[in-house]
């Protein structure tokens, strides 16, 4: 599923497309139904972009050396905003926290301080490339634990949040 929605800044009149995406789950179709589902999105959000930046962010439920991530990424529509943090700034290191966290994983995959280890990077914030203005500046994964109980992790979902700050030009 992809959602989309054009947004223009009310001050500046720039405009950029904002999409949300959750790829499928079934393990009887995961890398054929992902790889067509990424031809399939990008081509339409590249129809209802046209020239304007994208920002898409979600659930891929897929990892970073997966046939289904570079079929996503193979195209240059879209990129990861972690990973073009790292070729923009050499000094940074690639942010691998786990973002699959919650009730899949177990009491015993939290550190002590509450940091989430095991588990794996299936979710993310894809970007277009810079030719079309939008440029990374910040990237994080949230693992903060928050006051209630949520399956016995005290977090808020099955997912890590990831923040991300970009500008668009």
């Amino acid at each position: 599923i992809c959602n989309w929605v054009k947004l223009k800044n009310k001050e500046t009149g720039k405009q950029f497309v904002f999409a949300s995406v959750h790829y499928s789950t079934d393990s009887n179709e995961v890398s054929g139904a992902r790889i067509k589902s990424a031809a399939v999105m990008t081509t339409q959000l590249k129809k209802a972009a046209g020239s304007l930046p994208i920002i898409c962010v979600g659930d891929y439920n897929m990892g970073r050396n997966s046939d289904e991530y570079n079929a996503l990424v193979q195209g240059g529509l879209l990129s990861n905003l972690n990973e073009d943090l790292s070729y923009y700034d050499t000094e940074r290191e690639y942010d691998n926290h786990t973002t699959s966290g919650g009730y899949k994983l177990d009491a015993s995959s939290f550190n002590e301080n509450g940091e989430a280890i095991g588990g794996g990077i299936i979710d993310f914030v894809m970007i277009s490339s810079s030719d079309t203005g939008v440029y990374p500046m910040s990237y994080k994964v949230l693992q903060e634990r928050y006051g209630g109980n949520y399956v016995a992790h005290g977090i808020v979902s099955d997912h890590f949040g990831v923040l991300a700050e970009v500008v668009i030009v």
